[in-house]
């Protein structure tokens, strides 16, 4: 890393109400940089959005928000799909993504315009990136008769995760001594799976309560 890593990371661990702010100043750095790709990874894997874009109290703040959003946020998330399903190396998709949104001619070549296109990829879900390795793959059969040998274990999960915890480590940390039962890879990535599925479940069950909670509010106010 070169020496604009240290001023990198003092902006990183300054104090910032909103992320345009932070990304004004992180930006600049990035500029100034001689390894300009290796500081836009290190600012990606070291500061997460601080989850308020702009100021909302004020309007022109706002306005603007609203006018790159509609410019450049579906863009972006385009442009980095596109990426990730080629699976590259990190510094590959750092690379790629800098050249497209800083070289290319899909973003405006104004400061302004490059400071929001890089806050909509910061805000991806995609961001900080990971290459991948292959999973593990497995035929439906397969897949079923696993499942079926591990209907307690399964059992045992569901179990847990509708049980009330003071904290979620508590809950946690048993659903993974389970996990942690099985000694075939194959066997934990089905049990996963079958816990990905009742997570999935619940919070739609829970989403479905919330939404008639606030139906039977509405009743009673009409």
């Amino acid at each position: 890393m070169d020496k604009n890593i240290e001023s990198l990371k003092a902006l990183i661990n300054s104090d910032y109400e909103y992320d345009i702010d932070a990304l004004t100043a992180i930006y600049k750095c990035i500029l100034e940089s001689e390894s300009q790709v290796s500081s836009l990874r290190y600012f990606f894997e070291h500061m997460n959005v601080l989850g308020k874009s702009v100021n909302s109290d004020d309007e022109e703040s706002v306005r603007q928000f609203s006018t790159y959003y509609e410019k450049y946020n579906k863009l972006i998330n385009g442009i980095i799909a596109r990426l990730v399903k080629l699976n590259v190396d990190e510094d590959s998709f750092y690379l790629k993504l800098w050249n497209i949104i800083e070289n290319g001619d899909l973003v405006d070549n104004d400061v302004t315009d490059k400071i929001y296109a890089w806050l909509f990829v910061w805000r991806n879900n995609f961001i900080p990136y990971f290459q991948l390795a292959n999973g593990i793959k497995m035929s439906n059969e397969d897949y079923q008769s696993i499942s079926e040998r591990l209907f307690l274990k399964i059992s045992e999960i569901n179990f847990i995760f509708n049980t009330n915890f003071d904290q979620k480590t508590e809950q946690c940390s048993l659903l993974l001594t389970v996990l942690d039962s099985c000694k075939e890879p194959e066997e934990k990535s089905v049990l996963l799976s079958q816990l990905l599925g009742i997570s999935n479940n619940h919070a739609r069950d829970e989403g479905f309560y919330q939404l008639k909670k606030i139906l039977r509010k509405a009743d009673g106010e009409s």
